[in-house]
């Protein structure tokens, strides 16, 4: 079976359109499996998913189901989903699901965000059918999707994703949001690296964080985010086929994120691995 994984937003913490920014693309995360004609499955909510909305209801018609997982509720991750069109649109049937925040539920999170005080159309007033359900660590199917979930090194709850088609088929790794220096500082307890490898072990594609330069990351320690040069050693760790960078800083423009790409490859290269690195694009799709 092939799957496509399109990503629609690759950037972090705020979009940051602009000439500088125009070949990597200034959308904050999502990306999207394909496993056939109607089976989507959404990684992420932020500002790529209207986009991806508005290419859904143009091109594929009958896909009426739509599964979003989200990595966690930073508004990065979910401020985009007021603006995705299907969800003003009768017939779609739209399933959210989710880490539990820390003190909240998850529902209400994403019913606070469209407010209105800050947003003029509730949730409520949704015309798709929208279930909201939150997920543990551990395995779960979603539609024909097989999903293993794991906490990661981020302040709050945050997962990575490890998504197969069915039960043998391709499958990506989606580690956003995750700082591999951090030890224990976001109290996942020991062994939680080794447990990332574990989960993630063999993967055709792993998406990781690498948002900051070496010196960024001395600077940010605990802020919940990886360089290149980590998500490398992850990669190789977990002997995952093909490594994507993703979740920019918004600072970075596309220079500084060839240069990262770049000395990532350089990285792999002299440590004697056959690691293919690649920098997520927006627009970009990967057929696996």
């Amino acid at each position: 079976m092939t799957i496509e994984v399109t990503f629609w937003g690759v950037r972090g913490s705020i979009a940051s359109p602009g000439e500088t920014t125009a070949r990597y693309g200034g959308n904050t995360p999502c990306v999207v499996l394909s496993g056939g004609r109607d089976s989507l499955l959404v990684l992420d909510a932020g500002t790529g998913i209207r986009a991806f909305g508005e290419w859904l209801t143009a091109h594929r018609p009958a896909a009426r189901q739509v599964d979003i997982l989200l990595s966690h509720v930073h508004w990065d991750h979910i401020q985009g989903l007021p603006f995705f069109g299907p969800l003003y649109q009768e017939g779609y049937r739209i399933d959210i699901r989710g880490p539990e925040p820390e003190g909240r539920a998850l529902e209400d999170v994403l019913r606070q965000q469209m407010d209105p005080v800050v947003f003029p159309v509730p949730l409520a007033l949704a015309a798709a059918e929208v279930t909201v359900e939150e997920l543990a660590p551990g395995r779960v199917t979603v539609s024909s999707w097989t999903v293993d979930i794991i906490r990661l090194q981020h302040p709050g709850v945050t997962f990575g994703y490890r998504v197969q088609a069915g039960i043998d088929g391709p499958s990506i790794g989606y580690v956003t949001d995750n700082e591999l220096s951090a030890g224990d500082r976001h109290g996942l307890g020991a062994g939680w690296y080794d447990g990332i490898v574990r989960k993630m072990e063999g993967v055709d594609v792993l998406v990781h964080d690498a948002m900051h330069t070496d010196a960024m990351q001395r600077e940010r320690n605990g802020w919940g985010h990886s360089t290149p040069g980590e998500a490398v050693k992850l990669a190789m760790a977990c002997d995952a086929k093909r490594l994507v960078l993703f979740h920019y800083d918004p600072a970075h423009d596309d220079a500084t994120l060839d240069r990262m790409v770049e000395a990532a490859r350089a990285q792999a290269a002299q440590l004697g691995s056959a690691l293919s690195v690649d920098g997520a694009r927006e627009g970009q799709t990967l057929s696996l």
